[in-house]
């Protein structure tokens, strides 16, 4: 079984599709009930942000767990770079969402968007070399050794 990086891409790329339509439908939603409470409705989106980014740090780490056992073998051939080139790609979609969101939403939602698009390669690079390196922040951050 090979892992195809077309596979990761879309993978990737949904991800991004559901972080631009979930964004846009959340912060509508928000704003009809809630037209007065900004502050409300930003931290909405900035928890909505935080659990779609962890959804793609592991999905990337899970594919770089998967080709590190790929690598092993000598089915394929070690790249690093993987995870970041494959970010940058799934950020197509984003764009017709940046313009939507300019066209449509408050500045807040926007910012936190833009946060997210720029967030993407980063999280999915790293994810992708510490699934490749077997190391887990999850664990790392609940078993901490005794000072």
């Amino acid at each position: 079984m090979k892992s195809k990086l077309s596979t990761f891409i879309l993978n990737q790329m949904g991800s991004q599709f559901m972080l631009m339509l979930s964004g846009i439908l959340m912060w509508g939603v928000l704003l009809a009930y809630f037209p007065t409470r900004e502050t409300l409705c930003s931290a909405v989106a900035v928890a909505a942000l935080a659990l779609n980014m962890w959804g793609q740090y592991a999905g990337a780490w899970r594919i770089g767990e998967r080709d590190r056992n790929l690598v092993k073998y000598g089915h394929i051939t070690y790249r690093p770079y993987r995870g970041f080139i494959v970010g940058a790609v799934s950020l197509l979609p984003s764009l017709a969402g940046l313009i939507i969101l300019e066209l449509t939403a408050h500045r807040y939602m926007y910012v936190v968007y833009i946060i997210g698009v720029a967030l993407t390669p980063l999280l999915t690079g790293i994810g992708y070399l510490n699934g490749h390196k077997l190391k887990s922040l999850g664990i790392s951050i609940v078993y901490r050794k005794k000072r």
